[in-house]
C-alpha cells in the first residue's frame, strides 16, 4: 500500500515533493496549519512533515492542535529546527513528536523517512 505524507512547510516543500515521489509516496501539501488540519480530517497520512516556524501557528501549536483532535496515530515531525534542549524534548515527547531535522539531503532524507514510515 502507498504511503501518505503530508507537509506543512512552504520552504521545503518543493525540494522534499521530487524526493518523496521519486520514492513512491503519495504526497500532499498544505499551505498552512488550518488547511494541514482539514487534510487530516478526510485522509489518513502515514507521516506529517510541519514546518516549525509557520507565519500564523508555530510547529507546536500545530501539533497541540492535531492532537486534540484526536488524530493521535499521525506520526510528526517537525522541519527547520536546529536543536531542542532537554525542556523542548520532553515537550515534543508529550505532544507526540517523532523526531525533528533542519533540511535536508537527498540519502541522508530518503532514509529517513524510510525508516519512519
Amino acid at each position: 500500500m502507498t504511503k501518505k505524507i503530508v507537509i506543512a512547510d512552504d520552504e521545503l516543500s518543493a525540494s522534499i515533493m521530487p524526493i518523496l515521489d521519486e520514492e513512491g509516496y503519495k504526497v500532499s501539501v498544505a499551505n498552512g496549519a488550518k488547511e494541514f488540519i482539514d487534510l487530516l480530517k478526510n485522509v489518513e497520512y502515514d507521516l506529517g512533515l510541519i514546518d516549525f516556524f509557520m507565519p500564523e501557528m508555530s510547529g507546536r501549536e500545530l501539533a497541540e492542535n492535531i492532537r486534540k483532535e484526536k488524530i493521535k496515530d499521525l506520526k510528526l515531525v517537525f522541519t527547520n529546527v536546529m536543536h531542542f534542549g532537554a525542556k523542548g524534548k520532553e515537550e515534543l515527547r508529550r505532544l507526540g513528536v517523532f523526531a525533528y531535522i533542519y533540511g535536508i539531503g537527498n540519502g541522508d532524507f530518503k532514509k529517513f523517512i524510510k525508516e519512519i514510515v
